[in-house]
């Protein structure tokens, strides 16, 4: 094999590697569906349920884990709480369970609150 065509192989697994996730938008907490059978449990809170959202992410593969994809979306969390001038505090998680085959793939919904800075 040459090296053009090792490049090519290379490019065409990276990009199904990388093609198929799945991730939600930012969306209230109290509008949205759960992408499990119920909803994440949440820690005990007195947060309004204005300033609660919820994030989903699926990997593309069985290969991606956990805690790549709750990076992830706790990254596209600060952002949005940046762009509000505010911080934001996990109140709760749910994720798939293994074995990761046959379309079960890593699966993580994370449930957040804005809050201010300065908590």
């Amino acid at each position: 094999m040459n090296y053009k065509n090792g490049l090519g192989i290379l490019l065409v697994a990276l990009t199904l590697f990388t093609s198929c996730a799945t991730s939600s938008q930012i969306s209230r907490y109290s509008e949205s569906r759960t992408y499990f059978n119920s909803q994440p449990r949440l820690i005990k809170n007195e947060y309004p349920a204005s300033d609660i959202y919820t994030l989903y992410e699926r990997g593309a593969t069985g290969f991606v884990s956990i805690q790549t994809l709750r990076s992830n979306l706790e990254r596209r969390a600060e952002l949005f709480a940046n762009r509000q001038n505010k911080s934001f505090i996990v109140l709760g998680e749910k994720i798939s369970e293994p074995p990761y085959i046959l379309g079960n793939f890593p699966r993580i919904q994370l449930v957040f609150a804005l809050i201010e800075k300065n908590n």
